[in-house]
């Protein structure tokens, strides 16, 4: 009795379904329609900002900066006992303080417009944070001195980041020989690379 009245349900939502989809609507002009679909998103109306390091910009708000840009590291965030995957980064050391963190870039990249990619992009990305407080959401006031020896970056912190290391990971990473001379806070970054 209990499945051929969930059979019969079932059969009825099928049908009702089918009846819908095939109704000829209020036109029946064959598809043509001058009526415009308004979507309604919870971040409201977006810019067209293309900055992955500013939060309010449409890049990070709609998530497309993850796609256009790279991080240090790859994070599993299903399983996030798993040891990261290096991306643009091949290594991420940290001293036992978790005070000083040594980057050792990923050699061999090279940004879409063909230049390389260098220990230096990583540490102008990160200084931008550091310059600029209203970039700066997963480090405020906590970077030291950025530096750049023998290849590696060296990034020190005002205090231990053991439980902010993925932070350091998923940071994106802009181009230098783009973005030096840019007002990172207002700059819209219009031809991504």
């Amino acid at each position: 009795m209990r499945k051929s009245i969930l059979a019969a349900g079932a059969v009825l939502v099928v049908a009702g379904l089918a009846f819908t989809g095939c109704s000829a609507g209020s036109g029946g002009n064959g598809g043509d329609s001058t009526k415009v679909l308004t979507v309604g998103m919870p971040n409201g109306p977006q810019q067209p900002n293309q900055n992955p390091l500013a939060t309010g910009s449409a890049s990070l708000s709609l998530g497309y900066a993850f796609v256009v840009y790279e991080s240090l590291m790859q994070n599993n965030e299903i399983d996030p006992t798993e040891a990261p995957t290096p991306w643009l980064a091949e290594s991420i050391e940290w001293n036992p303080e978790y005070t000083q963190a040594t980057i050792t870039p990923r050699e061999g990249v090279k940004w879409s417009d063909g230049e390389d990619f260098t220990a230096e992009d990583i540490a102008f990305s990160i200084q931008l944070r550091k310059d600029n407080p209203e970039l700066n959401i997963d480090f405020p006031d906590q970077y030291g001195d950025i530096t750049v020896e023998d290849g590696k970056v060296v990034v020190n912190f005002t205090t231990g980041q053991y439980v902010n290391d993925v932070k350091l990971y998923r940071l994106l990473i802009v181009p230098e020989h783009i973005w030096k001379g840019e007002d990172a806070v207002t700059f819209s970054d219009d031809k991504m690379v």
